[in-house]
């Protein structure tokens, strides 16, 4: 059989001469068996014919067909021409077009002819006649189409008809009416015309229960419209209705007046279909509950005042008797106490019986003993109704037994791996931690399954005993594997209004040496340009019409971030729970108020679950260049008070210790609408002896947002977010990019991105404002220039609160409308935050997009208190990915 198997796929693959010949010989451990194979020429295409009535020119049927003299004879290649074939006739109209399999006619050993029989048949065209609701196109579309391999017959025109009128009565028109019929064409096509006599709407204005007593018609009520909400589309057509967009009126178009598109409310519809799917829910609803011999409808629709078109809908409910449990009986399993059985069935003496609660009675037993180690663990459920001759009570009373048949306690007599090419199978054993002799249960090979995945190393990985179906004392464990490429690269191209033009690449190179590292070359680079615009006034200028704008870039004005790391999955062989990596880091940026380069190296270590609890810590030391950026306002800040002198410039050489927790107890981390999110971060910087800046402090900031749902599946978002530098020495000055920044996308939306002024400088910036002209100043100036000046940037400071409050209502499968406030504010100084506290605060709205990369934020912020001396915006647009 494995000769002629091979032999077989070898004639598929076009070489028909081939040969399979087994070969023994004597091994160590027996007789071997080898197979020689001799594939011999392969057999080439001489030539392609298309028998029969092509309807279509040969040069559009052999582009089709793909396959063309000179390739290898392929038979899977030869289907595929056949279905490209198909698919050309159907997009040429030809809807009965038939392709025939093709025929090989061998010239040689190494040549032959394929003929392929085809007949076209006639262009099939389809006709709506009698719409007046709907357009042709709409109604074409509601056709369906037949089967790739099935030409187009009179039945299938029949089904056609029939998915037409199920559109109808979906919509509301219950009498709608639909005629199909052939008609021969003036060009020798086909014509398909189906008639529609649609009738008028018919509306649902009441539905009602007749008979149940212990379900509310409320309940049934909802179940009932659920199914035809989820069957019922409102609006089948697509795009925007013309006649809303009269109402609407566009500038630049002529007056036009058509008529509103015909929209439905599925709970007003009649439609048999979703009307017995309902009442189907309904009877398992009473099962559940013990009713077992309930009967649901048929639904009577009457019309209300005698008129047809406006229906009452009554529904009548047989619930039947209510079967009741008399005794609860457990044969075999007595290695297992009495108490821990009872518990895990559902069912008790003189509740209500179903089956569903048997069934999981019978799963919760065999969990029972599978996780003992008795793999091969039986447990078969029997109910045994007892005999009433009473009418309607024959099913009022059941006993329901339970046999367990133990089996073996199953253990691992050896482990095999197969599949993997480049993984140290040392490392896979370690991550599937079975050893011969282990007891083996689902959990375990579910947990050396998830072990394997969680490296990211394998497409797929699966855990199995050898020969599953026999019960046996002692198994093989076959871990197959599927390993995932090794190598990978990205690249992208961008544009932003505040970094420029950007691009990014990244090259992996994953499972070194086959112990699960990853080597990572990441680079990041932009062209700020719009923060290299510097406006210079001439001495005694008046009027911001005297002053220019000129383009100054740094000597060095391309950001960039360039990461060479190699990280681990987990700290093999220490320990499972972490994973670690290295880096070689290094960055340049261009704020507008600092310029910052730096050289560094980075170990971190993290905890390898992140839910619910993720922590880490990363040591940094490195060496980094301060410059004072282009709109700086630290000169400014420094004739008022030299201790306000936030960025200082000079080198650094510097240690950066940086631990994080997070807890999430959020429900779906993707789409959260309950729970709570509550993250700590530390950072402790201290420079070495010889840097210029000196930096000993400690940076502490927290984040805690909490969910709650709403009806509709909205949700109310309420977080807080707080920071604090503490300096733990004297002349210890914070450097630019350890500062703390408010305002933007994702802190305070209505103030510009990082621009919020801190708190205890503004009455010196507006004294600066105010004595602009002054001799202190030093430069005749106006108004508007000094504005510029004072509120392009912020210094940042050492301390901040930001709170939030966020409402989100959903109003498409993934895309939410979203209502806000946020208040916070910023300090340059430490200080009690209960102490005088002033926030900014801002209102706004915007949507969220559930995207793969996360959730997409479009917001417009409205500033509630705009400081119009430090040039703060009344309001602006904020484009982000919401981190909460």
């Amino acid at each position: 059989r494995a000769t002629e198997a091979i032999q077989a796929a070898y004639y598929r693959q076009g070489y028909r001469a081939a040969r399979v010949m087994p070969m023994p010989r004597a091994s160590a451990d027996g007789i071997a068996l080898d197979l020689r194979i001799e594939e011999g020429v392969p057999t080439r295409v001489a030539g392609v014919r298309f028998a029969g009535s092509p309807g279509l020119s040969a040069e559009e049927l052999s582009f089709a067909f793909r396959v063309v003299p000179g390739d290898v004879l392929n038979l899977t290649s030869l289907d595929d021409g056949v279905r490209g074939l198909r698919d050309r006739y159907r997009k040429a109209g030809r809807l009965r077009a038939r392709v025939g399999s093709p025929v090989v006619e061998e010239e040689s050993e190494a040549s032959a002819s394929v003929v392929v029989p085809v007949d076209a048949g006639p262009v099939v065209r389809f006709h709506i006649r009698g719409n007046r609701e709907y357009p042709d196109s709409l109604l074409v579309q509601q056709l369906g189409a037949t089967g790739e391999d099935e030409p187009l017959d009179a039945q299938a025109a029949q089904e056609m008809a029939s998915r037409l009128r199920r559109f109808y009565v979906s919509q509301g028109f219950l009498r709608a009416r639909i005629a199909e019929r052939e008609l021969p064409g003036r060009d020798g096509a086909t014509a398909i015309v189906f008639t529609v006599d649609e009738g008028r709407q018919v509306r649902v204005e009441q539905v009602r229960f007749s008979g149940n007593e212990n379900v509310g018609s409320a309940e049934l009520r909802e179940r009932l419209f659920q199914q035809l909400r989820d069957g019922i589309n409102t609006d089948p057509a697509s795009g925007a209705d013309p006649a809303d967009a009269d109402r609407v009126g566009i500038a630049g178009t002529p007056a036009a007046f058509h008529k509103a598109r015909v929209r439905v409310d599925p709970e007003t519809v009649f439609e048999p279909v979703l009307y017995a799917r309902a009442l189907k829910q309904i009877e398992d609803l009473y099962k559940s509950q013990g009713y077992l011999s309930v009967r649901a409808g048929p639904p009577r629709p009457e019309p209300i005042a005698g008129d047809d078109h406006r229906l009452s809908v009554t529904i009548p409910i047989a619930e039947g008797e209510r079967t009741l449990v008399s005794r609860v009986a457990v044969e075999g399993g007595v290695e297992v106490s009495d108490s821990e059985i009872d518990a895990a069935i559902p069912l008790k003496p003189g509740r209500a019986f179903s089956y569903l609660a048997a069934e999981e009675g019978r799963a919760a037993l065999t969990q029972i003993f599978t996780r003992r180690g008795h793999l091969y663990a039986r447990v078969e459920d029997d109910e045994v109704f007892e005999e009433n001759p009473e009418p309607g009570k024959e099913f009022s009373k059941v006993e329901v037994r339970y046999r367990i048949q133990p089996g073996p306690i199953v253990k691992v007599g050896f482990v095999e791996v197969v599949g993997q090419r480049r993984t140290q199978e040392a490392l896979i054993r370690n991550l599937v931690a079975l050893n011969p002799g282990d007891v083996l249960t689902p959990e375990v090979i579910d947990r050396g399954q998830q072990a394997l995945l969680r490296t990211g190393l394998f497409f797929s990985a699966t855990l199995t005993p050898r020969n599953p179906e026999v019960p046996e004392p002692e198994k093989t464990i076959q871990v197959q594997l599927r390993e995932r490429p090794t190598k990978d690269f990205q690249a992208t191209m961008g544009f932003s209004l505040e970094d420029g033009p950007r691009t990014t690449a990244q090259w992996t190179q994953s499972n070194l040496g086959g112990r699960g590292l990853t080597f990572t070359a990441a680079a990041k680079a932009n062209f700020p340009f719009l923060r290299y615009t510097v406006r210079e006034c001439p001495p005694g200028a008046t009027a911001t019409s005297q002053c220019t704008d000129r383009f100054v870039p740094p000597s060095d004005p391309l950001e960039r971030v360039i990461d060479l790391g190699i990280s681990a999955p987990r700290l093999y062989p220490l320990t499972d729970a972490l994973r670690g990596g290295i880096d070689l880091i290094h960055e340049r940026d261009v704020r507008p108020n600092y310029q910052l380069t730096k050289y560094s190296g980075q170990a971190s270590v993290d905890l390898a679950r992140r839910r619910p609890i993720a922590a880490g810590i990363a040591y940094e030391v490195g060496y980094q260049v301060f410059a004072k950026g282009n709109q700086s306002i630290d000169d400014v800040l420094a004739g008022v008070d030299r201790r306000l002198f936030r960025l200082p410039a000079g080198e650094m050489i510097f240690g950066s210790l940086r631990p994080t927790i997070t807890l999430d107890l959020r429900d779906d981390p993707a789409r959260p609408r309950s729970g709570i999110l509550a993250q700590v971060s530390g950072d402790y910087v201290r420079s070495f002896a010889i840097s210029e800046i000196t930096a000993n402090l400690l940076k502490i900031q927290g984040l805690v947002a909490g969910y709650l749902p709403l009806p509709g599946l909205s949700s109310l978002v309420l977080s807080a977010r707080a920071g604090r530098i503490t300096q733990l020495s004297a002349n210890s000055r914070t450097p630019g990019d350890r500062a703390f920044y408010l305002g933007g996308a994702t802190s305070l939306r209505g103030f510009h991105e990082d621009a919020v002024q801190p708190e205890d400088q503004r009455v010196a910036l507006h004294r600066e404002v105010a004595n602009c002209q002054s001799v202190v100043s030093g430069v005749a100036c106006s108004q508007e220039a000094l504005l510029l000046q004072a509120g392009a940037v912020s210094s940042g400071g050492d301390q901040f609160v930001a709170l939030g409050a966020e409402l989100r209502v959903p109003f498409a499968q993934s895309v939410e409308a979203a209502f806000f406030y946020d208040a916070g504010n910023l300090w340059s100084a430490p200080r009690s935050f209960f102490r005088d506290i002033v926030l900014r605060d801002a209102v706004g709205f915007g949507l969220r997009w559930l995207t793969p990369i996360g959730r997409l934020a479009i917001d417009i912020g409205i500033n509630l208190n705009r400081d119009e001396l430090l040039g703060e915006p009344q309001f602006g647009p904020y484009f982000s990915i919401d981190p909460l």
